[in-house]
């Protein structure tokens, strides 16, 4: 379920912009801040560091997307912007 709507956001904020530049750009900005927010969120729950886990959540997500980026890029998957 978690995993689920944590795809949702970036899948919603790129779903209503056409313009291929803004999309990625909302892309990276949303998630970017839905990593970090629920990095925090599970800090929160779990009783630990907020900032420290909040870093390590988006760094992980960051390197995560650089990965799949790659990836599709190598296997010309038409994601080149």
């Amino acid at each position: 379920m978690a995993f689920a709507m944590g795809g949702a956001v970036p899948l919603l904020a790129g779903s209503f912009i056409s313009n291929t530049k803004y999309r990625l750009m909302s892309i990276v900005v949303t998630s970017t801040l839905a990593l970090a927010g629920f990095g925090a969120l599970g800090a929160k729950l779990g009783c630990a560091a907020l900032l420290r886990a909040a870093i390590h959540v988006l760094v992980g997500g960051w390197i995560a997307m650089l990965i799949a980026y790659g990836l599709m890029c190598l296997l010309s998957f038409d994601s080149h912007f």
